[in-house]
């Protein structure tokens, strides 16, 4: 599984090819699917759901089947995707990226240099003697959703995530 790995000193890099001269002895940890869950609820995101309705709306109103028909598919795929990060295990590596100012402070007062996700057992082994630190909160509080997203995010507790292989099965049966 693919991670990202946020540094004080360069917002986001992907993890292949990140070298640190020693390891850090505190890294954040943070279930993914809080963020993505948070990220619904995001005026960034509400605002490109409304984007993509309304272009949506304007193509089949000018009878262009072939363009609703894209954003309808591209639609669906991102609704799928939100689906992989916000009930399994998928990266949120793009989510996060959209805040780096905000993650990096709540970064920097959490006093961790790296976060990773908690699912990422690839790259969490790397960070062996780090001490662990849960910064979900955190990161979701940094990226500002609104009431009701907080409110499922904190709903969440320690219930497991759905297995990726299940969810996926799930997906292409047509259930949500």
């Amino acid at each position: 599984m693919k991670s990202i790995i946020v540094t004080l000193v360069i917002a986001l890099l992907p993890v292949s090819g990140t070298v640190f001269a020693e390891e850090p002895e505190r890294i954040g940890v943070y279930d993914s699917r809080a963020i993505a869950i948070a990220w619904a609820g995001t005026d960034i995101f509400k605002s490109e759901l409304s984007d993509l309705r309304k272009r949506h709306a304007e193509a089949e109103e000018a009878g262009d089947t072939e363009l609703a028909s894209k954003l309808e598919s591209q639609g669906r795929e991102s609704q799928e995707q939100l689906h992989r990060q916000g009930f399994s295990t998928a990266p949120v590596d793009g989510i996060l990226a959209r805040f780096q100012e905000p993650i990096a402070a709540a970064m920097k007062k959490a006093g961790v240099d790296v976060i990773v996700s908690k699912w990422d057992e690839e790259t969490l082994a790397g960070y062996r003697s780090a001490e662990r630190v849960d910064v979900t909160m955190e990161l979701v509080v940094a990226m500002d959703p609104d009431e009701r997203q907080l409110g499922f995010v904190r709903k969440m507790g320690d219930k497991p995530p759905i297995p990726l292989e299940e969810l996926e099965k799930t997906l292409a049966e047509g259930h949500e």
